[in-house]
């Protein structure tokens, strides 16, 4: 991909950011939409034919024509170009496509005019030398620093100043709120809350916590709650000087928490327009003016971040009580959906969620359907349940880039369907909103893992586990590398490190213990899985792998027929399965054929002449 834009017809095009702007409008293309448009843009007016297309698009990897032409539609639709009176985009039968617009290179843009004096400019050029003094001086050797982008602002946890101290989920809540109104910014790089708030109460002080988040501002503040209302303080500062950047109080009646959410989002987004240029700040759809219901969803929100069996009936609890005081808080009927499909994975997939799930995420989408957030949920829960297309549609209404969950959803979604080399495309995109989350190590670890990039995989596991409290996020995927290594010393590292998170879940889970003492009794192993299938005395995920490893392909099979979560159906430890003859049909059954002849084949399939297709 580019780093040069250039002008096409009234739009400059974007490439490393996979933009397109004119005037007010902006649009974002996915990361094939994107090369589809730079190969065409390259061929200066040429047509270029659907078999280069394929090539540079996508590398040599099997794609059938459905997945081109999805492309073009999105570029189309994009540019507002019509197919039948084509402006932008011509088709010429039986060979390919071409630009008909002209491509110009983009004029550097002028500076925002300004009625600040020319000594402020000076002084500020003056003051961006001393920070990057200030960065090298302070250097760590043993941890180097991530490099500060300028438009970018991490949002630390808000301190609880209430009387009694019992108010963190309501300032955590606030802080989050933020995150996401500031996330809405264009051209600002706002750090997500797993990454910031792990220097909740660390004694680092502002120039470190810049260094280690890579960021050039940060946003702290506090909250005190009373019965007569609340007062919220804030701060913007330059992370590497400490320099006050803006601050302000907020003395209000509790009914007025929303409009200082906002307030403060804009007046950050503002402080950061006068020297950075960044602009756009838009309000949070999808929510509710009604303080109880918003009070419950900020309990909830706050223990869901550490989720278990334990808590997990008072966090559905929680976003219930939520959705009765406002049935129309569509945020809060997301979040049960949410809650109702992560339970699964606490009591043994057991639970009747399938049904509960569905119903909250319906009435979430027709509430506010323009909600990324709960497009992005809506596309997980289709993805555990195998509707890839309905996934796939969630996913194309809303754009990429600017919600974290958005991002997430597709690489789950493109994870589960094969398509490797997209989904690490997203991950790469999310991580320097996150260079701190454990999760985005499991991805980059599982991803390196499906392209035989072992290497690198073992590299970002090991990182994330060494991330303070994100363990339980790769130890799982680490035993999966591990398992297609023929290493035991490397497996029994993991399979240890498993074992003692699987500890800690309610219900017989106790698979992982019990396969490590059959590692060199394969027959053994089987036979328990078998039964352990026929009684459901295990979870599936765990069945299917472990009967892929002791060479049970059609075991394997049998339980991602039942419970088709394809999560890890292209690591290397499933080449067997894939491989198997039965996988065809199985492909066929469960909608993976369709998706891919529509959107594109996954990285281990391709299709052959006879119509048939083949898995590595």
């Amino acid at each position: 991909m580019s780093d040069t834009d250039f002008q096409l017809g009234p739009w400059t095009v974007s490439p490393a950011r996979r933009r397109l702007e004119r005037a007010d409008e902006s649009v974002q293309l996915t990361p094939r939409g994107m090369a589809v448009l730079e190969r065409l843009a390259a061929a200066g007016g040429d047509v270029v034919t659907r078999d280069e297309l394929h090539e540079s698009v996508w590398r040599g990897g099997a794609v059938t024509d459905d997945a081109l032409t999805q492309c073009i539609v999105e570029l189309r639709k994009a540019l507002g170009d019509s197919a039948r009176e084509p402006r932008f985009i011509e088709t010429i039968p039986k060979r390919g496509f071409r630009l008909i617009e002209t491509v110009n290179a983009t004029e550097p843009r002028a500076p925002r005019p300004s009625s600040r004096p020319q000594t402020i400019y000076f002084a500020f050029g003056v003051m961006l030398v001393l920070v990057a003094a200030l960065i090298v001086l302070s250097f760590d050797n043993e941890a180097p620093p991530i490099a500060a982008e300028p438009g970018s602002v991490a949002v630390m946890p808000f301190e609880d100043l209430s009387p009694n101290g019992d108010q963190a989920y309501f300032a955590d809540g606030l802080a989050e709120e933020i995150i996401g109104r500031l996330a809405s910014v264009e051209d600002l790089l706002v750090i997500g809350r797993t990454s910031s708030f792990r220097f909740r109460d660390s004694g680092d002080d502002l120039p470190a916590i810049g260094r280690a988040l890579g960021v050039g501002h940060i946003l702290e503040g506090s909250v005190r709650l009373s019965p007569a209302g609340f007062r919220v303080s804030a701060r913007l500062v330059e992370a590497a000087t400490g320099f006050e950047v803006w601050a302000e109080t907020f003395d209000r009646p509790i009914e007025d928490i929303f409009e200082v959410q906002g307030d403060i989002a804009d007046a950050v987004a503002g402080a950061l327009s006068l020297s950075l240029g960044v602009s756009g700040h838009s309000h949070l759809p999808g929510g509710t003016r009604n303080v109880e219901a918003y009070r419950a969803v900020m309990r909830a929100r706050e223990a869901g971040h550490k989720l278990n069996a334990d808590n997990y009936h008072d966090v559905l609890g929680q976003y219930r009580a939520a959705t009765r005081i406002d049935p129309n808080y569509a945020y809060a009927w997301a979040k049960l959906s949410s809650t109702y499909r992560m339970g699964r994975f606490y009591f043994n997939d057991l639970i009747a969620w399938e049904e509960p799930a569905i119903a909250a995420i319906e009435r979430a989408l027709v509430l506010a359907p323009e909600v990324s957030g709960i497009a992005a949920q809506a596309a997980l829960l289709y993805g555990d349940l195998g509707r890839w297309n309905d996934a796939q549609a969630a996913l194309l209404t809303v754009e990429t880039g600017t919600d974290i969950d958005v991002d997430l959803a597709h690489v789950d979604l493109l994870t589960k369907t094969g398509r490797i080399t997209d989904a690490l495309a997203f991950v790469d995109e999310i991580l320097p909103r996150e260079p701190l989350g454990g999760f985005v190590a499991k991805f980059h670890g599982h991803l390196y893992a499906s392209l035989d990039r072992n290497e690198d995989a073992l590299r970002e596991l090991d990182r994330g586990y060494s991330l303070r409290g994100h363990g339980d996020f790769v130890v799982y995927e680490g035993l999966v590398v591990a398992m297609a290594l023929e290493d035991r010393k490397l497996l029994n590292k993991w399979l240890d490190r498993a074992i003692e998170r699987e500890a800690n879940l309610p219900g017989n889970r106790s698979v992982l213990a019990i396969m490590k003492r059959h590692l060199d009794r394969p027959e053994e192993a089987r036979e328990w899985l078998r039964q352990a299938y026929e009684g459901r005395e295990a979870p599936d995920y765990w069945i299917a792998v472990w009967a892929a490893w002791f060479d049970a392909p059609e075991l394997a099979l049998a339980v991602l027929d039942r419970t088709p979560d394809l999560w890890s159906l292209w690591m290397p430890v499933m080449r067997g399965v894939r491989q198997h003859p039965d996988f065809r049909a199985f492909a066929v059954e469960h909608g993976l054929v369709g998706y891919w002849q529509r959107y594109g084949w996954s990285d281990a399939c391709r299709p052959l002449d006879d119509g048939d297709f083949t898995c590595s």
